[in-house]
């Protein structure tokens, strides 16, 4: 039983730990050209993306979200998914687009970062 106990509190402590975790990465791209970033989502889980911030503004614009069902999958209750979103690169310079793993009613978020290089 207490092997048990320790076992979910060790877990837990690593479920919590990575919750926070932050993760980046680099995309570089043309004035003018289109990209787009896609994100693993499970929303009958209570879990979402969302785009938190564009961090310079002016540098890229969204110009469309989605969410589209794994293949194969789309009568099954529960099936996680794919969110795309789509960019458009609208001037040169740098710019940071950080997104977020929320869940409703808690604080807790993963947060992913891309820096974009037009």
């Amino acid at each position: 039983m207490k092997k048990i106990l320790m076992l979910s509190i060790v877990l837990l402590a690593i479920t919590v730990g990575s919750a926070n975790a932050q993760k980046q990465y680099n995309i570089k791209t043309k004035k003018g050209k289109k990209f787009e970033i896609r994100l693993q989502e499970n929303p009958t889980t209570g879990y979402y993306w969302e785009l938190a911030n564009v961090v310079p503004k002016g540098v890229v614009v969204l110009k469309k979200e989605s969410f589209k069902i794994h293949n194969n999958h789309s009568e099954m209750v529960g099936v996680g998914g794919v969110k795309t979103y789509r960019f458009k690169a609208i001037r040169r310079g740098e710019a940071q687009i950080i997104f977020r793993l929320r869940r409703s009613g808690e604080n807790l978020s993963a947060q992913k970062v891309y820096t974009v290089k037009v």
